[in-house]
């Protein structure tokens, strides 16, 4: 194969890879000095998104960040993306959350050593560092997003088959739980051969109009029933 085709190819395999979320982020650790203090930092490609000061547990602050990054590479290899990130409250901490996972907790002795405001504020300092290095815009994340939500909106969907009704269960953060009215179903097939069904929580009741709302997820379906017209 000659070296220009060698070269279409490999970038048609990557443009493939990134446009399926499969070419996923890397994150790592590393050892720092900070005021004179040892930190452990997390970076992903290479940007730093948490820094960790305090040793906890018979781990040092580097260990620690060794496990933080372990974590969000499982994440990745899950195909978890920047909107799959969140704040949350975990047995009275803030917690940044991969979808259901916990990556790293803001706890009382990080809170003072950040001299952050509190555990809330430094969560989504982080959370904000990893949706920024997730390629998601600036302010996607806030204290308003600290909560988790859930709740059951109806499912949407007009096709050549006609309207189908049912109900799904829709998870996130609080605040962007409360603007979800339904969610829409489409059915997408592609070349006839690979036939595909997604869900998108709307911020209205009209299917003709998608207006999305980010960082929500459908975390459960019902039955859907079929009206033909």
């Amino acid at each position: 194969m000659k070296k220009a085709a060698m070269i279409a190819v490999v970038a048609s395999g990557v443009g493939l890879l990134m446009a399926s979320g499969l070419w996923a982020a890397q994150a790592t650790a590393r050892a720092q000095e900070i005021e004179g203090r040892d930190v452990g930092e997390v970076l992903i490609d290479g940007e730093v998104v948490i820094r960790l000061r305090t040793d906890q547990g018979g781990q040092t602050a580097l260990e620690r960040a060794r496990e933080v990054a372990d974590r969000l590479n499982n994440a990745f290899g899950r195909r978890v993306g920047w909107r799959d990130f969140n704040v949350a409250d975990f047995d009275g901490e803030a917690v940044v959350k991969a979808k259901d996972s916990v990556i790293v907790t803001a706890d009382r002795d990080e809170v003072a050593a950040a001299k952050a405001d509190s555990a809330v504020a430094l969560a989504n300092q982080w959370r904000d560092n990893i949706v920024h290095a997730l390629g998601g815009p600036d302010g996607a994340a806030s204290a308003d997003w600290s909560i988790d939500a859930k709740k059951i909106v109806p499912v949407l969907s007009v096709s050549r088959h006609g309207a189908r009704v049912g109900v799904a269960q829709v998870g996130g953060p609080k605040q962007q739980v409360d603007k979800v009215k339904a969610v829409a179903q489409l059915d997408a097939d592609y070349h006839e051969r690979v036939r595909a069904r997604i869900y998108i929580p709307l911020a209205n009741l009209n299917v003709t109009k998608l207006s999305r709302v980010q960082g929500v997820s459908v975390v459960g379906m019902a039955g859907v029933k079929v009206v033909d017209f």
